[in-house]
């Protein structure tokens, strides 16, 4: 059966779909798009909001917290622009009153991205960072400071903001006129960028070696490491928290590069996946770090102490 889809994003293309599988990409859009994405944002932006104060307090500065405040901060971007994105699944979403949202979405996509790659290589630089203050203690009070912590950050940042650079530049918004009503929409389309098959196979390939594989195999043998020094010294409470966090990124992350991702239904699951990974650390130091707890405590519940 010929059908024209949308894929949520109010991009349509003419695709040969037998009809359990539009029914599954719309169930899965509605459920996680329009129901479970602004339900994790909230939580999530609060949650990370607390995570940013606590970390960024006077006795808690450290280089390890300067990543974990980075990394609250930058999770925390993402889950607000991915619901900015999942507005596009909302009814009458492409009405002409619409204007500025459809003219901004391109961006949209470039900063979720940009601040996805950047918390997946704070987490791999956070890992590394820990690896060396674990396992070389010596070497790690000249290398693990806070102002190299701060550098490394903005260096992270940088490269992943420049490399999502040319993602505005794949699509383009365009008027339409509704065949039904002759009502104007608008509806986002690839560029000849977006549409050039060189440019999609090379960036596609870098994205999931960059953001991907590389990352993956990094916290795998530095979390070895880590996981070995945990079990030899009990007195790492710490990197016990670091090695839970990494678990769930880089199964999460693991997820999205599936090639399921490439059916929209799926691909709605395995973000939505991401969205919890971004959500999920306040939980992890609130029931693991007793520091963070009483520091939580001091600031918003000082009733409590």
């Amino acid at each position: 059966m010929e059908v024209n889809i949308s894929d949520g994003n109010g991009i349509s293309h003419n695709h040969s779909c037998d009809p359990e599988y539009i029914e599954f990409r719309n169930n899965s859009r509605f459920w996680v798009q329009r129901v479970l994405v602004p339900i994790i944002m909230i939580i999530g932006v609060i949650g990370n909001s607390i995570t940013i104060v606590i970390m960024t307090r006077r006795k808690m500065r450290s280089s390890t917290n300067s990543y974990l405040a980075a990394l609250a901060t930058f999770d925390m971007l993402y889950l607000i622009f991915i619901f900015v994105l999942s507005l596009s699944a909302y009814p009458n979403i492409k009405d002409i009153q619409y204007y500025y949202y459809w003219y901004f979405w391109p961006f949209a996509i470039m900063i979720a991205d940009a601040s996805s790659n950047t918390s997946i290589w704070l987490t791999v630089t956070f890992t590394i960072e820990r690896y060396i203050a674990v396992c070389h203690p010596i070497k790690g009070k000249v290398l693990c400071t806070e102002s190299r912590a701060k550098r490394v950050i903005l260096c992270v940042f940088l490269v992943c903001f420049t490399f999502t650079l040319p993602t505005p530049f794949e699509w383009v918004v365009v008027e339409k006129n509704s065949t039904e009503t002759g009502a104007v929409y608008f509806q986002a389309d690839f560029s000849d960028l977006g549409h050039n098959d060189l440019y999609r196979t090379v960036y596609y390939y870098l994205n999931v070696i960059l953001f991907a594989l590389i990352p993956f195999l990094s916290l795998a043998i530095f979390n070895a490491f880590l996981i070995r020094s945990v079990h030899v010294s009990r007195k790492q409470r710490n990197t016990m928290i670091q090695v839970l966090i990494y678990s769930v990124f880089y199964n999460s992350e693991n997820e999205e590069t599936n090639t399921g991702c490439l059916i929209r239904g799926l691909g709605n699951i395995f973000n939505f996946l991401l969205a919890i990974n971004a959500t999920g650390n306040f939980v992890l130091y609130c029931l693991l770090s007793q520091k963070y707890r009483r520091t939580f405590l001091a600031i918003f519940c000082p009733c409590l102490k």
